[in-house]
């Protein structure tokens, strides 16, 4: 006798039993803490990382992404977390860099006064390319090289874009 699985898959889809919400550490500042950010980035000497995702997502690569972005950049810098949709309460030069950033969840960071885009980290699937990508970031924030979020999102790409537009090819 055949026995069919749908009923199982059903039960589990409506449940929560394959969630993938992501819980976001309450060290992490919120769009509206910008300023308490910033002065909290001058006083530690770190740049501010803007992660953009999605607390609500269902996607385990988005989830996945967004915790990797967050264990990367948490200790390094000083994180904003902006929730899809947050975006419009952020300065310009910030929703621009975030637009620029051709995956999701993205990362920007930016000096301790908002000023300027040090780097962008989208997201990659594919573990190895992701390393590059936080590496990348990470040794732009040690170098203290950095572009102007004006000429990043006018550019529509940055080493990061590049980066992706030749993963695309």
């Amino acid at each position: 006798m055949k026995t069919s699985l749908f009923p199982v898959i059903a039960i589990l889809l409506s449940s929560n039993v394959l969630s993938f919400a992501i819980e976001i550490p309450s060290s992490l500042r919120t769009a509206s803490e910008i300023e308490k950010a910033k002065t909290d980035a001058a006083a530690r000497k770190k740049p501010i990382a803007v992660l953009q995702s999605s607390r609500d997502a269902t996607c385990p690569y988005t989830v996945g992404g967004t915790m990797d972005a967050i264990k990367e950049f948490r200790t390094k810098t000083v994180m904003i977390y902006v929730d899809r949709g947050e975006e419009t309460s952020l300065p310009k030069n910030v929703q621009d860099a975030l637009a620029s950033v051709r995956s999701f969840p993205r990362t920007v960071i930016m000096d301790p006064t908002m000023t300027n885009v040090i780097a962008t980290a989208g997201y990659a699937r594919d573990p190895a390319q992701q390393q590059k990508i936080f590496k990348e970031a990470t040794k732009k924030m040690r170098d203290g090289t950095s572009a102007s979020a004006g000429a990043t999102a006018s550019a529509g790409t940055d080493s990061f874009g590049s980066f992706f537009n030749k993963a695309a090819k």
